[in-house]
């Protein structure tokens, strides 16, 4: 049996697909939560989630948390107000349940 190039491009599509249905964020009801999540996680696991969307977080707050009043003033003053807002927006818009 010969697959065609587009069928097995449409096969690869809906298996990429399936797979990244499986993998999502945990936290989808509290936004300080979700900011412990994803700092605990891998660049490249949030990657996987967000894909394009993706926006770079700082890490370590474990480490740096005595320094600061909480997980948001970290995140704040490690990646800047902008790229913050952008987070959170895509937490409303992507992640919140």
């Amino acid at each position: 049996m010969k697959i065609k190039l587009k069928e097995l491009r449409q096969i690869i599509k809906e298996e990429l697909a399936i797979l990244r249905e499986g993998i999502k964020f945990k936290n989808t009801k509290n936004f300080e939560k979700f900011l412990k999540e994803i700092d605990s996680m891998s660049e490249f696991d949030i990657k996987k989630i967000m894909g394009k969307d993706y926006i770079d977080t700082p890490g370590g707050y474990t480490e740096e948390k005595g320094d600061y009043a909480g997980i948001e003033d970290y995140m704040i003053s490690n990646m800047g107000k902008q790229d913050f807002n952008k987070l959170k927006q895509y937490w409303l818009k992507n992640v919140k349940k």
